[in-house]
């Protein structure tokens, strides 16, 4: 294979994870009123993204193909991790307590932490794929 073609192909799998992480995104936006823990659109966007990005190189690629770049596994697990952080969304309360914001804080916390080690996660695999490519299939 010529490097023209893997470079070709690795701008193909950069723009199928941006475009798969924008129409996942605006789905959980604009349909599930849902932008993850932080509130941030942007930063709901990103995670997805970077997850779409490390299984694009780790997750053994099956079903449909398009211009070379199989879609449904990005597909799937980005839906997943878009799920995962819509569950972290903070929800609208009408009635506030001194206790209850105190425990919502400490939960906020948590869910941060885990998000912040889940993209480390993520880029590191991203990172080790590029490094160490797996050629066994």
């Amino acid at each position: 294979m010529s490097e023209t073609w893997i470079d070709l192909i690795l701008i193909y799998n950069i723009l199928m994870a941006v475009l798969l992480a924008i129409i996942i995104s605006m789905l959980f936006f604009f349909i599930f009123k849902r932008k993850g823990p932080w509130e941030s659109l942007i930063l709901f966007f990103f995670v997805v993204f970077v997850g779409i990005l490390a299984t694009q190189k780790w997750v053994m690629p099956y079903g449909p193909v398009f211009r070379g770049i199989y879609w449904l596994p990005p597909l799937m697990v980005g839906l997943i991790i878009a799920l995962l952080l819509a569950v972290g969304s903070p929800q609208k309360r009408k009635k506030k307590s001194i206790l209850g914001s105190e425990k919502d804080v400490e939960a906020k916390n948590v869910i941060d932490i885990f998000l912040i080690i889940l993209f480390f996660i993520f880029f590191t695999l991203i990172i080790a794929g590029y490094l160490w490519p797996v050629t066994a299939y």
